[in-house]
């Protein structure tokens, strides 16, 4: 069985998350890794369902279908995917985003990955390398959170995040379902394997379960 949160529904203050710490304080290349599935991957609003809020990065899944990942540096720096993931409702699935903030020729790449729904992904990249004309620097304050902005919620089935200090480098924060006991609801914390308490939010928020295999994660190995 392969645990998840599962937030139902829109209902306001649902959410995990961990504190800001320096572990997740990255001002430079960043690697992140999410497993889930949402209603409707082609949503009717955008949708915002990870990041470091409210001044550092986050990732949009655009009505489109298209995903979206923005910096904040006082400014906010926004690149789409140069197309839809074409998955389909309720499907899950792992999506992994790179930022390269500095390609060497003034500019900085981002790449989009989509990695398959079993519980190991293999991804294979989503459109092309998306190439801007200035590097990217980022804030690093605010807390990671999964499932909600500052104000809005977004319903779905939250399996892990990872986030890499570095392209390939180094885990330094990670989000899995499977740290927590089925059933655990609001209030309940956990430790992850990279040392974070996550602490669970809202009513309605809930561990749950499903057919399914587990990862096999190796720190520092993407």
């Amino acid at each position: 069985m392969t645990k998840y949160l599962d937030i139902p529904d829109s209902t306001a203050g649902q959410y995990a998350t961990t504190p800001s710490a320096a572990a997740n304080q990255i001002s430079g290349d960043l690697e992140y890794q999410f497993r889930g599935s949402f209603p409707d991957w082609t949503p009717a609003t955008i949708m915002l369902p990870f990041g470091k809020w409210l001044s550092s990065w986050r990732v949009r899944i655009q009505t489109s279908g298209v995903l979206t990942a923005t910096n904040q540096n006082g400014g906010q720096i926004s690149t789409d995917s140069t197309v839809a993931t074409g998955l389909t409702n309720d499907q899950v699935n792992w999506i992994k985003i790179t930022q390269d903030v500095d390609n060497g020729a003034g500019g900085n790449d981002i790449e989009f990955h989509l990695g398959g729904t079993d519980a190991v992904p293999s991804y294979t990249q989503l459109g092309t390398t998306v190439t801007t004309g200035s590097t990217i620097t980022r804030l690093t304050s605010g807390a990671v959170q999964i499932g909600r902005t500052a104000a809005d919620v977004f319903p779905g089935k939250y399996y892990e995040l990872e986030v890499y200090d570095g392209i390939g480098g180094t885990l330094k924060v990670h989000f899995n379902a499977e740290d927590f006991n089925v059933g655990d609801s609001d209030g309940a914390t956990a430790v992850a394997v990279t040392g974070e308490t996550w602490t669970l939010h809202g009513a309605g928020v809930e561990i749950k379960d499903d057919a399914g295999g587990s990862r096999l994660l190796l720190l520092g190995v993407p």
